[in-house]
């Protein structure tokens, strides 16, 4: 269900501000600069951090394209009628409600941006995908780009899909076969030199929508070297191809995509912490003192909607 609240929310708000916008300039021209900021505000916040790849990861475009076109000419028309003399002012109150929203809206869209800066203290690793255009669904440095791992021991996590030619992670919106998932049993490939020193192969994996709080990392693979540890998860049940203690070099395949753990869809989720936790694992659950490191995919920071290729 909130999967498709968010695949219905995500272009239907921006579609809505873009329509409400083009009627905006009959109380002065202050009021429709105040209005303008606001729009484009929300579109900016939902054309980088909505989920458009339940839908078509393109169809932003058109929104973004769409809304420059329209403020263009409610420009024009709002230019024209400042040189005839209205009778049509706004009140304090419209003006005070209308500032707050610029400056509310404004705020959260410099986040978004300031959510994609790549932060101090990143590891390259190389991306652990081949073969097709990947999109990034969570990542990023703040709340607002990362908000379900903006938490202890997750903070610099990041989920990926796969999508296909239409900008789609699976063949429909919210598919309860897990084939019907594009990146659904993908060779997942070590994303750095280590030592395996954890392999969980034996969870089953969820049918979509659900998610195995449980057992949050379902099926994953832990390679560790220095004092680091990179953790990639949510493999399908029975595809790990590696030992603990196996040495691996980047590039080596591990395993296969699933939907096992805390995961309502199949995706991989992968993150990096420095120094282990008292167990021994580190990640979700860990009782240990972790600190969670940024990423780098051979050397290009991402954060949410940012498309790799490979």
């Amino acid at each position: 269900m909130t999967l498709l609240v968010l695949a219905i929310l995500t272009p239907l708000v921006p579609i809505v501000t873009v329509a409400l916008f083009s009627r905006s300039g009959g109380a002065g021209r202050l009021v429709w600069y105040l209005d303008f900021v606001t729009a484009a505000s929300v579109i900016t916040i939902f054309y980088v951090i909505g989920t458009w790849v339940f839908v078509s990861y393109y169809l932003r475009y058109a929104v973004a394209i769409t809304f420059l076109i329209v403020s263009f000419v409610r420009f024009l028309v709002i230019r024209h009628q400042s040189l005839v003399p209205s009778r049509h002012t706004a009140s304090r109150t419209t003006l005070l409600v209308r500032i707050a929203a610029a400056v509310i809206t404004l705020w959260l869209a410099v986040l978004v941006y300031a959510g994609h800066a790549p932060p101090a203290g990143t590891l390259d690793l190389s991306f652990p995908l081949r073969d097709g255009s990947y999109c990034i669904i969570q990542g990023g440095r703040n709340f607002v780009t990362n908000p379900f791992h903006n938490f202890v021991d997750s903070e610099h996590a990041v989920d990926i899909v796969k999508i296909n030619r239409a900008g789609n992670r699976a063949d429909g919106i919210s598919p309860r076969d897990r084939s019907a998932y594009h990146i659904y049993d993908e060779p997942v490939y070590s994303p750095h030199d280590g030592i395996v020193v954890t392999v969980v192969d034996t969870i089953e994996d969820n049918v979509p929508p659900r998610a195995n709080a449980i057992s949050p990392l379902g099926n994953h693979v832990i390679v560790a070297f220095d004092n680091v540890r990179v953790i990639v998860a949510h493999l399908r049940k029975g595809s790990t191809v590696v030992d603990v203690g196996q040495p691996v070099k980047r590039d080596d395949l591990i395993g296969r995509v699933g939907n096992s753990g805390y995961s309502n869809e199949p995706h991989l989720h992968v993150q990096v912490l420095r120094d282990g936790g008292a167990d021994g694992d580190g990640g979700v659950g860990s009782t240990g003192n972790v600190v969670p490191v940024p990423i780098r995919f051979d050397g290009r920071y991402v954060a949410i909607n940012d498309i790799v290729r490979r």
